[in-house]
C-alpha cells in the first residue's frame, strides 16, 4: 500500500469594504491573511498565523499546538498563543472632547498544558501575560478620559498582569444522557510593582437528559469574583 499525505499547510488572503468606515485615504478597506499547517514536523503539531487589518481595528495571532509532547505516556499537550490586537474603545469610553476616537491595545501571550488525569477527568494548567492600554488615533497612550478619570488601574499608560490558571474538567456520557463539570481557578501574580492582583473562581456544570425523542439540557454556572 502506498500512502501519500495530502498538503497539510496553506495560505488564505481576503479583503473587502465596510460601509461603517467612511473616513481616511482608503475608506472602508479591510483585509486578512492566514497561514496554517496541520502536521508540522510530521508530528501532528499545528501552527496558525493570522492577520486581520482594518482602518480602526487589527489583530495578529500566532497559535501553536503540540497534541502529544515528546510522545510521553501521560498524553500531555501544549498550546502557545501570542496575540497583538487593537479594537475600538468608543463603545466603552466614548469619543474624546475633540471628537477623536480611542482604541484598546492588548498584547497577550501564554502557554497552556493539558493532560488526562483519570478516566473522564482532564486537567489544564497555564501561565499567561497581558499588556493592555488605551491609545489615541495616532497610537499615543491615553491615561485619562475627558472627565479626568484614569483609564488604567495602575495609573500608568498600560496595565500589566501575569495570570496562573488551573482547570479540572469532568465529561461523561451514558444511556441517560451526557454530563460535564468544570472547576477553574485564576490567580493574578503581582510580580512587579503596579501589576494587577486579584483572583477568580469559576464553576460550571451541564447535564443532558433524553426525554423520549427530545433532549433536555440543564446548565449551571457560578462565577464569584474574589480579589484584592
Amino acid at each position: 500500500m502506498n500512502v501519500v499525505e495530502r498538503p497539510s499547510g496553506g495560505f488564505s488572503v481576503g479583503g473587502g469594504i465596510s460601509s461603517r468606515i467612511t473616513s481616511g485615504p482608503l475608506s472602508g478597506l479591510i483585509g486578512s491573511f492566514a497561514y496554517s499547517h496541520r502536521n508540522l514536523f510530521g508530528r501532528n503539531q499545528k501552527l496558525n498565523i493570522s492577520l486581520e487589518r482594518g482602518q480602526i481595528d487589527s489583530i495578529f495571532c500566532i497559535n501553536y499546538t503540540d497534541p502529544w509532547i515528546e510522545r510521553d505516556d501521560k498524553r500531555a499537550s501544549r498550546t502557545i498563543i501570542i496575540q497583538n490586537s487593537r479594537t475600538p474603545g468608543t463603545l466603552v469610553h466614548g469619543n474624546q472632547h475633540d471628537n477623536s476616537s480611542l482604541s484598546i491595545g492588548r498584547v497577550p501571550a501564554g502557554i497552556e498544558f493539558s493532560r488526562p488525569l483519570k478516566p473522564k477527568w482532564s486537567g489544564i494548567a497555564g501561565l499567561s501575560f497581558q499588556h493592555t492600554g488605551a491609545r489615541d488615533e495616532k497610537g499615543n497612550p491615553i491615561m485619562k478620559d475627558f472627565y479626568g478619570s484614569p483609564l488604567t488601574v495602575s495609573g500608568k499608560p498600560y496595565d500589566d498582569m501575569l495570570v496562573a490558571e488551573f482547570e479540572c474538567v469532568y465529561t461523561g456520557s451514558g444511556d441517560q444522557g451526557s454530563s460535564m463539570f468544570a472547576f477553574n481557578i485564576e490567580q493574578r501574580l503581582p510580580v512587579m510593582p503596579g501589576w494587577l492582583f486579584f483572583n477568580r473562581v469559576n464553576a460550571r456544570a451541564r447535564k443532558g437528559v433524553e426525554i423520549g425523542p427530545t433532549r433536555l439540557l440543564l446548565r449551571k454556572r457560578d462565577d464569584p469574583p474574589i480579589g484584592v
